[in-house]
């Protein structure tokens, strides 16, 4: 059951990086865009999707007694 969350941790940490990377990229490529003027939603989701995975990753790494 730990080493599923741990997994599922790295996975979704990878999953928000990526998609992190994409926008900044994006933003990159149109300078009007910038960082300012997205949607909220193009930004939190993967943010949300980093915390979730860390925490995972803290409580995955616990052991239990």
């Amino acid at each position: 059951m730990q080493t599923r969350l741990i997994i599922l941790a790295t996975v979704l940490c990878i999953i928000g990086l990526f998609l992190l990377a994409v926008r900044f990229f994006v933003s990159l490529q149109k300078p009007d865009l910038g960082f300012a003027n997205i949607d909220v939603v193009i930004i939190f989701i993967p943010v949300i999707l980093i915390f979730f995975g860390i925490v995972l990753f803290i409580i995955g790494s616990k052991k239990t007694d």
